[in-house]
């Protein structure tokens, strides 16, 4: 059986943040919600960023969540990653 798969941002489809937060409350445990900094910035990615979250899903039911900014690095500016990689 074929799936259809589709990616979309926050910036396309900006209804699907309420999934993409439902599927964020399942995924992450609690602990990081309740982090300062977290608490202070998360909800910026979804204005300032809001092409760069993404939600992946199938027949219109959300499957899967991303939220990076680490392959913006790479087509700005491939040496930036190198020196200052966003993840160990």
């Amino acid at each position: 059986m074929e799936r259809n798969y589709r990616r979309f941002t926050v910036k396309e489809r900006p209804e699907l943040m309420e999934e993409i937060d439902r599927l964020h409350s399942i995924g992450w445990p609690e602990f990081i919600g309740a982090d300062p900094v977290t608490v202070k910035y998360w909800n910026k990615l979804k204005t300032d960023f809001p092409g760069f979250q993404f939600i992946m899903v199938e027949e219109m039911k959300g499957l899967a969540v991303r939220n990076d900014l680490e392959h913006l690095l790479v087509h700005v500016r491939p040496s930036l990653k190198a020196r200052y990689p966003l993840t160990d």
